[in-house]
């Protein structure tokens, strides 16, 4: 026992010097709350980037375990602070395990522009619950009487309900005869044209344009509803939850689409400016307001799907 505890000692140790780090320091950093949990509890594991101003940051996709034996229960989404021109990205996870012993949480990989980073390795010890020895041992019980139940009660009287359940039985089925052959009107088809998600988002654009919000000083709101034409129409376009997903999410599954990677750098550019104004109290220049529109019209109209409608030849 007392060797178990120093290994645990010894772990917690070496995971909190891994994992203190400058608040200024650019890379990825992940610590739990604690290094020893019983089997089944639930513990934060806090993962924070730090980069700086402009820094193109590529956030680590965490699906559901950060381990072999350790799971994800829940995590936030990214939450991000500026720190004296520095970017601080933290996220919080639920995590759990339900395998005794110690288990190693591997490097959790991010990239800052070309370079990559990594946290260091830690360890997670799991322990049992232990028995109660304690105790004396306790006298045998009384023999407990065992009540009726729904079983019992139907089997002495259902004979007296099968004539009424019955009769009810065969009107139910004769009035559901009756309206299943009876000769029904036909139903009125309505047909609603499905508008195209270009067509939807050059809609929106062009409102949003016309608001002025940005030359009334209403930036903020500005880039939240740019920021939402731009996921809805990728949403439509791509069939791609991006209004539920942040911008790393949205870029790791438009990997596979058709855009190229001039379209890629455009998306990326726009949600990542206006993650920066929505979070991080970023204020962008006349000229960058102006610009970010032009990009969602570009993306657009670069991307949209043009129906082709076949056509007979006449002379067939």
């Amino acid at each position: 026992m007392i060797k178990k505890w120093f290994i645990s000692i010894i772990v917690g140790l070496l995971c909190l010097t891994s994992n203190t780090a400058s608040a200024q320091e650019i890379g990825i950093t992940a610590f739990p709350d604690t290094n020893i949990i019983l089997i089944g509890q639930q513990i934060e594991l806090t993962v924070s980037i730090t980069a700086k101003d402009k820094d193109i940051v590529r956030f680590p996709v965490l699906l559901d375990s950060v381990a072999s034996k350790v799971e994800i229960v829940r995590q936030t989404e990214w939450d991000t602070a500026s720190i004296n021109g520095f970017f601080k990205f933290t996220k919080t996870l639920k995590i759990t395990s339900w395998d005794s012993g110690y288990h190693a949480i591997p490097p959790i990989p991010a990239m800052i522009n070309s370079d990559t980073f990594a946290t260091r390795a830690f360890m997670i010890g799991v322990a049992t619950m232990t028995l109660d020895t304690t105790n004396a041992i306790a006298d045998i019980k009384t023999i407990a009487t065992d009540p009726l139940t729904w079983q019992d009660y139907f089997n002495a009287y259902w004979p007296y309900g099968a004539w009424p359940l019955s009769a009810f039985i065969l009107a139910a089925l004769g009035v559901y005869l009756y309206n299943r052959f009876k000769k029904k009107p036909e139903p009125v088809v309505e047909i609603i044209p499905v508008i195209p998600a270009h067509v939807i988002a050059f809609g929106k654009l062009k409102a949003l344009e016309v608001e002025k919000l940005w030359q009334n000083n209403q930036i903020k709101q500005y880039h939240v509803q740019l920021s939402e034409i731009t996921r809805e129409y990728i949403e439509n376009r791509f069939n791609i939850f991006a209004l539920e997903q942040t911008t790393e999410e949205i870029m790791h599954y438009m990997r596979l689409s058709e855009l190229n990677e001039d379209q890629k750098r455009v998306l990326r550019k726009l949600l990542m400016l206006t993650d920066l104004v929505k979070f991080a109290k970023e204020s962008p220049l006349a000229n960058e307001n102006e610009q970010v529109m032009k990009d969602a019209y570009d993306l657009v109209e670069s991307t949209k799907k043009i129906e082709v409608e076949s056509t007979q030849n006449s002379n067939s």
